[in-house]
């Protein structure tokens, strides 16, 4: 199977410091670096280290770092040809704080704007060739619901709503599954995960990643739980996004959603023991033997 990521591409400027800083305050950082990132971005190098036919559709600049965005993309094994270079904006950015296994951040959406519905009429053939198509909330809104419109009925939609947006629920519903973490779903239900019952057609859909809590999830009508991986935790920066490529590798592959959930988990846990988010990402090997131990 073939999957589409529609989202964003950023260079991700991290500092590591010994705390996240107070509103107003000043910290000295302990390193600074700089990596690759953007939600869709992660997710597209996340399966495709797996081993995924995966197609990013996206927007950078004509600069340096879209460039080596692009190259970057390219050595994971990820299809460029849905991205474009354009000379109005900077590629996307995202400046990350971490400290005490925590981050904080910010993003300069730059040339992820352009990822407008005009563009992705253009990437057509790609998404009528896919078989899955991943979203996050990281571009345009009326992208995303054109997308979700335009194909939710006929293709497969993993849909991440991060950072959390309010989102027509009618228009999401076309989601296959939805893979909030804990703090957006009780956002977009608007109750607390643990008084959530199988109640609706939304809520069958969600797999829900709660960090060392584990992973729920709905499975034959009934609410199911997987324990959080066991992973000595350096920096959590693109878990989440490795989780949803993961996921969707695993799907790609045919395997069931219980599978591919205890897979994705692992896989996103071993992307927590170093630093960057599209650095960390395992492979599959990594995965299964981890898996087994």
């Amino acid at each position: 199977m073939k999957i589409a990521v529609v989202g964003s591409i950023n260079i991700d400027k991290v500092c590591v410091l010994d705390r996240i800083p107070m509103p107003g305050e000043t910290l000295k950082a302990n390193e600074y670096f700089e990596t690759f990132g953007g939600k869709g971005a992660n997710q597209a190098v996340a399966a495709a280290k797996l081993g995924a036919n995966v197609t990013m559709v996206g927007c950078v600049g004509i600069d340096d770092e879209g460039k080596r965005i692009i190259s970057n993309m390219e050595k994971n094994n990820v299809n460029t040809e849905g991205i474009m270079q354009i000379s109005e904006a900077v590629t996307g950015r995202a400046f990350v704080d971490i400290a005490n296994h925590d981050n904080a951040i910010v993003i300069v959406t730059g040339a992820n704007e352009y990822v407008t519905i005009e563009y992705i009429k253009t990437c057509e053939t790609i998404l009528e060739e896919a078989d899955i198509i991943m979203l996050q909330n990281e571009i345009l809104l009326a992208t995303n619901e054109y997308l979700f419109l335009t194909y939710g009925d006929e293709k497969k939609i993993i849909y991440n709503p991060a950072p959390f947006m309010d989102v027509d629920k009618k228009i999401i519903s076309k989601a296959t599954w939805i893979t909030p973490n804990k703090s957006e779903a009780e956002l977009l239900l608007q109750k607390k995960v643990s008084e959530c019952a199988n109640q609706n057609e939304l809520q069958k859909k969600l797999i829900i990643t709660m960090g060392s809590e584990g992973v729920t999830y709905y499975d034959e009508n009934k609410k199911q739980k997987i324990p959080a991986s066991i992973c000595h935790v350096k920096d959590t920066t693109g878990a989440g996004d490795t989780f949803n490529g993961s996921l969707a590798f695993c799907l790609s592959q045919g395997w069931s959603i219980e599978k591919s959930i205890q897979f994705a988990n692992v896989a996103a846990g071993i992307s927590t023991e170093s630093l960057g988010a599209q650095e960390g990402m395992p492979n599959y090997n990594q995965v299964i033997e981890r898996m087994e131990k």
